[in-house]
């Protein structure tokens, strides 16, 4: 049924019992704001990314182990949060993301952060609390 809602510009499916999503989901070309807080989601669909203009972007508390390799590809977000998953790295594209402000990942098992994470200049919190971070990115 998401695929007939062509101009839906935010969804939010937060605290249901949700363990994976539709590919048609990445058809919503609009969609700027995404809530999936508190399901069961493992793996976000395939075609993610070309959710191009998502601004805000909530997967906290699901059971997500990777981001996708081209998260960078959603250069319009601004409000990130993967809170509460199993992910253990973070790819290096999300230098890209040159609009986001706000980075919550914590309580996450994330061991190393990639360098490009210095390149979102306009970021106000990050948050990393709760990780296996040993070290932090010299540049």
């Amino acid at each position: 049924f998401l695929g007939r809602m062509a101009s839906l510009n935010d969804l939010s499916l937060e605290l249901n019992g949700l363990t994976e999503l539709p590919e048609e989901l990445c058809t919503l070309s609009k969609l700027q704001s995404f809530d999936i807080a508190g399901n069961g989601v493992e793996l976000l669909p395939t075609q993610f990314c070309q959710l191009v203009n998502l601004v805000d972007l909530n997967i906290a508390n699901n059971q997500i182990v990777r981001l996708p390799e081209d998260i960078g590809a959603l250069t319009q977000l601004v409000s990130l949060h993967i809170d509460r998953n199993a992910i253990y790295t973070i790819p290096d594209s999300i230098g890209r993301c040159l609009l986001i402000e706000e980075l919550t990942m914590t309580t996450n098992i994330i061991e190393e952060l990639p360098a490009s994470i210095g390149e979102l200049e306009k970021l106000r919190c990050l948050l990393l609390d709760g990780n296996r971070l040993e070290s932090l990115p010299k540049e």
